[in-house]
């Protein structure tokens, strides 16, 4: 491995020259995505983002700002937890051209007992959904019994990984608004895990340079394929022969009766139907209708709109 080093400026350039080196790259963040553990990312969504197909959000948006605005808090909590450490925020980027895997690591730590090591800070949440990822149910057992998800160990092994040190931590504070309990994992160097992580994101390259997507995940990747597919072009498929949309018509005709609660599984099965209309506006088979035309929309606050509806119903 060779790997490259580059500094990061705390500027609007600067900011924008780290972003592109990410562009080439699965880095630390969106490794996760390629074993199907990865909350806010799926593998098809990574597809669409380093293909080009679709601009990616970047990493800065909802919780992940959350993050960000509170790793220095995170870090000077372990700094008093851990006082013989010494915590460097780290100003550099790494990549592996050759293997195409880059990092961004929070912080430098030099222990007197490990020597250099990294370290990851993370919030979390006071919602019992949001506290289940770690692993806990009650506040009072943050500090002793929360354990860092798939993702972030996979993270934090990247990193230890293209920075070469021997032990990474992940500093994790839930967001409770009064005591502010932080929890510390130390992880040493795992070479299975960085044998899986290096095959994971060369099939991904790959794949990709083969123009092989990943399976869409139909439940979370909805506004990915919509965005794929944004205006009709007024061609009407024959699916006639498909066998996969004939059970996905049945199945969404039968969560038409249900309650409520079937939501989700109705909205994944309407991505999968769009997913397979792509750009055409409407498609036809035995027995039922399926049109997603361009509709265009002019409000008095937002100014026009475009996007695509989708109607399904049987002829008979």
């Amino acid at each position: 491995m060779t790997i490259e080093r580059h500094q990061v400026e705390e500027s609007p350039e600067g900011r924008a020259a780290w972003l592109k080196l990410r562009e080439g790259n699965v880095n630390a963040s969106e490794v996760g995505a390629l074993f199907g553990d990865h909350p806010y990312l799926t593998a098809f969504e990574l597809y669409t983002n380093k293909t080009g197909l679709i601009k990616g959000h970047g990493p800065d948006e909802g919780v992940l700002r959350r993050g960000r605005i509170l790793e220095g808090g995170v870090a000077q909590a372990v700094a008093e937890a851990r006082p013989d450490w010494r915590i460097t925020k780290a100003t550099h980027y790494l990549s592996d051209r050759g293997a195409r895997i880059g990092a961004t690591p929070d912080f430098i730590v030099e222990c007197p007992r490990r020597g250099r090591g990294v370290l990851q800070t993370k919030t979390c949440g006071p919602m019992p959904a949001q506290m289940a990822h770690w692993g806990v149910s009650k506040i009072s057992d943050w500090e002793h019994e929360a354990f860092p998800p798939l993702w972030i160990q996979l993270q934090t092994l990247t990193e230890q990984l293209l920075e070469d040190v021997s032990w990474g931590a992940i500093g994790a504070m839930l967001i409770d608004g009064n005591t502010l309990p932080l929890r510390i994992c130390e992880f040493d160097r795992h070479t299975a895990a960085e044998g899986r992580i290096k095959a994971a994101v060369a099939k991904f390259w790959t794949d990709a340079a083969g123009g092989v997507a990943p399976t869409p995940n139909y439940a979370r990747d909805n506004d990915v394929v919509r965005a794929l597919y944004p205006n009709a072009n007024g061609e009407t498929l024959d699916l006639s022969a498909d066998n996969r949309i004939q059970e996905l018509l049945a199945e969404y005709d039968e969560l038409q009766t249900r309650t409520k609660a079937d939501d989700a599984a109705m909205k994944a099965v309407k991505t999968e139907i769009f997913s397979k209309l792509g750009h055409a506006g409407k498609a036809c088979l035995p027995g039922w209708i399926i049109k997603a035309p361009t509709i265009s929309t002019h409000g008095y606050t937002v100014g026009p709109k475009t996007y695509r509806r989708l109607t399904i119903c049987r002829t008979h």
